[in-house]
């Protein structure tokens, strides 16, 4: 349950988030209270933002992507 809450947190302020041990980055451009480098798989969320998922396969990412913002809802853009 803390780590749902983390999340949410995370989804509307901005920072960093392990899901199912994947590093998942939530680029707010407001919030500099935290540093990461921006790597991996990304999509835009509707706020504008940048998402990113660090991990090796676009399939894996895809997957975080869809338990975190229902299935279907983004896809997965090439890795940067």
């Amino acid at each position: 349950e803390k780590a749902l809450s983390d999340l949410k947190k995370v989804m509307m302020e901005g920072g960093v988030v392990k899901v199912k041990g994947v590093t998942v980055f939530f680029d707010c451009p407001d919030n500099l209270n935290y540093f990461t480098k921006p790597t991996g798989f990304h999509l835009r969320c509707a706020l504008g933002w940048l998402v990113y998922f660090k991990c090796r396969e676009r399939s894996k990412a895809q997957e975080i992507a869809d338990e975190i913002f229902g299935k279907g809802a983004y896809k997965i853009q090439a890795k940067i």
